[in-house]
């Protein structure tokens, strides 16, 4: 039988995702939201489709994701990432 502690040594316990129902997939980099975490980016703050293309170069599409320091990394479309997604 477990032994139930005295009320002032109870913690109240702490959700972060505030009852949001996540977990790790691994998804198409396009398909990533803002609040999603993806290993070696962290917290997602910004999702950016980015489409260069330049007279006599073939064009280029990547997605930019901006994590809440700032910090930029970019992906090619049809990147297939590991996140914490809802």
């Amino acid at each position: 039988m477990a032994k139930k502690l005295p009320k002032p040594f109870v913690k109240p316990s702490i959700t972060l995702d505030q009852g949001v129902n996540r977990r790790w997939k691994e998804v198409p980099i396009s398909s990533v939201q803002v609040g999603d975490i993806v290993p070696d980016v962290g917290r997602v703050k910004d999702v950016q489709e980015i489409k260069l293309s330049e007279p006599g170069l073939n064009p280029h599409e990547f997605v930019r994701l901006t994590n809440f320091l700032g910090d930029r990394h970019d992906f090619s479309v049809g990147t297939v990432v590991l996140a914490f997604v809802k």
